[in-house]
């Protein structure tokens, strides 16, 4: 019987030290899961996912409203969760300026940890 070469037992042994410092699934640190419950945390979201959205900052007067509507999907009735959010802002880069933007976006919240912007739209108001 040969006796495995020292390459083949350093390999095996780091390996198995490897496997062995690996943490369990359960151990790691995981990020809680970002809720959607609070408006606060819906406005977040689509700031971090949307990218126009993320251009618009130091809002003021913003007025965020959720609805539910009944719907039909496959021939399964569902409620839908929506959102409406409006606001002034300013845009990023241009803070400072005598204008501002009236934002007005509609979307839905698609699950727990998800929702989607929809329609957006945002008017320049120039104060006179």
């Amino acid at each position: 019987m040969n006796s495995p070469t020292p390459n083949r037992v350093y390999y095996i042994l780091l390996t198995a030290l490897g496997v062995a410092l690996l943490p369990l699934p359960s151990m790691r640190a995981q990020s809680p899961p970002t809720s959607l419950a609070s408006d606060s945390a819906l406005v977040q979201h689509l700031r971090r996912t949307d990218q126009f959205f993320a251009l618009l900052v130091n809002c003021k007067d913003g007025k965020l409203v959720r609805t539910q509507v009944p719907a039909v999907h496959h021939g399964e009735k569902a409620v839908e969760q929506h959102f409406s959010y409006g606001a002034l802002c300013e845009v990023r880069g241009e803070e400072g300026d005598d204008c501002l933007y009236r934002v007005d976006l509609a979307g839905t919240i698609d699950g727990p940890e998800s929702a989607t912007i929809r329609r957006l739209r945002w008017e320049l108001v120039c104060g006179g």
